[in-house]
Parts: C-alpha cells; sequence; structure tokens
C-alpha cells in the first residue's frame, strides 16, 4: 500500500494525500508536478526512474475497511538525500534516456565529494 507521502522531497511543498499535484516513481518517491516538470526533467535523482501521477485514496469507504480514513496517509516528511548540484548532474547525464532503457544505460554518474562528474575518469581506470 502506498505511504502517501506528505511532501515534495525536492521544495518540500505540501501534497495531501488528495494532490492531483504528486508524481511518484516505482519507489514512491515523492515530488510535486512542478519540480519533476522543471527541476527533475521526469529523472528520479534516487533511482533514475520516471515518474506518474500519484493515485488518489478515496476518502470514502466504499468496501469495508478501505478508505483514507481506515489507512491514512503518511505524516513523515521525506527529503532528498542529495545536494541540488548532485541532482543537477544527475538529472542532466540520465534525462535523454527513456526509464524502461537497459538498467546499464540509465545509471548514475559518479560524482566526486566536490560535486565533479567522474565517470569518464571510472571508466578509464576500469578500462586499464
Amino acid at each position: 500500500m502506498l505511504a502517501l507521502r506528505p511532501n515534495c522531497e525536492y521544495c518540500d511543498r505540501d501534497l495531501p494525500p488528495d494532490s492531483p499535484d504528486a508524481r511518484i516513481c516505482s519507489y514512491e518517491c515523492t515530488f510535486c508536478a512542478d519540480c519533476v516538470e522543471t527541476v527533475l526533467f521526469d529523472v528520479c535523482p534516487n533511482c533514475g526512474g520516471g515518474f506518474v501521477p500519484r493515485p488518489i485514496r478515496p476518502s470514502t469507504e466504499r468496501r469495508p475497511g478501505v478508505s483514507l480514513a481506515r489507512q491514512p496517509a503518511s505524516d513523515e516528511r521525506v527529503r532528498l538525500k542529495y545536494g541540488r548540484s548532485e541532482v543537477a548532474a544527475f538529472v542532466r547525464a540520465v534525462r535523454d534516456i527513456p526509464p524502461q532503457a537497459g538498467s546499464a544505460s540509465r545509471r548514475a554518474p559518479a560524482i566526486s565529494p566536490t560535486g565533479r562528474d567522474e565517470s569518464s575518469r571510472a571508466a578509464r581506470a576500469a578500462a586499464e
């Protein structure tokens, strides 16, 4: 069952359970539609997958025990664990690769602690 997280992990905007602006990836990372469209370009900064609109759980109990009242949304706010520059580098590296492409093609670039893309250095080292 989806947790229905209460906020955008990027900008911390409130996303109530009935918000049509909530977007989730297959791991239920939660972001607002504005961040997905203008900052993340449909790339989850945590897993590299794409996003879909988050379903809205019915507030009315149409079947016994199944409703927002019986299974409430999470109140635990989640924040992105990566810095904005690291997210931007990751998104730039994978945004033109469809999520359904092979996992190796949408792999995160190696980012150094200084925020520089080290993927070419890592590739050269692996080839040696």
